[in-house]
């Protein structure tokens, strides 16, 4: 199983977006933050919002976070 910062990382990092990139995207969706908190959720000292987790996972391109934790999804 896969945490969220490193979800958020590979995920970023495959469509080549920086952090200070995906927090400017985020601050387009209204989700106001820096590339500190980018930062911080990637290495795991703290965890995006609800809000800001469902913005990342639409940036990012994230269609199924059951497989992004878990792998293939056997549904």
């Amino acid at each position: 199983m896969r945490n969220i910062g490193e979800i958020i990382s590979s995920n970023r990092k495959k469509i080549k977006l920086s952090q200070s990139m995906l927090a400017e995207l985020l601050q387009q969706e209204g989700i106001h933050l820096t590339a500190k908190a980018i930062s911080k959720w990637e290495t795991n000292a703290t965890e995006p919002s609800i809000a800001a987790f469902l913005n990342i996972c639409k940036i990012l391109n994230i269609t199924d976070i059951y497989e992004a934790y878990f792998g293939t999804n056997p549904a």
